[in-house]
């Protein structure tokens, strides 16, 4: 019983590899777009799967410590990190820091998910 479990911490160890650290770097090589879509929707139906099998067991728990002061904490460090990097753009290049978003105003979507994401 004891080899079986090392072995599944051993093939836990290599998805992580393979799917967070290999995946993404090869998305920098320069191959066949359809490819690197391929692989990526192959890694999203594989991470579906993974949570569906295991009915969600991430949620379970995951608010139940959740209080206001913790909820004002993250507000607060969003809001330092939206001054910090647009601060940082002002610096180093005023002229582009929302040339961007005025010529795609979809972009507010990805600027607004990136700093989520980080959260």
């Amino acid at each position: 019983m004891i080899k079986m479990k090392e072995i599944y911490r051993q093939l836990l160890k290599l998805e992580f590899l393979l799917l967070f650290v290999a995946l993404p770097i090869s998305f920098c090589f320069d191959f066949s777009s359809s490819l690197k879509l391929g692989l990526g929707v192959i890694c999203f139906v594989y991470l579906l799967f993974l949570l569906i099998q295991n009915k969600y067991s991430f949620l379970k728990g995951a608010f139940k410590n959740y209080t206001k002061k913790i909820g004002l904490q993250i507000l607060i460090n969003l809001i330092g990190l939206i001054i910090i990097t647009t601060s940082y753009i002002a610096y180093t290049n005023p002229k582009a820091i929302f040339n961007g978003f005025m010529k795609n105003p979809l972009m507010w979507i990805t600027f607004i998910g990136m700093y989520f994401d980080i959260f």
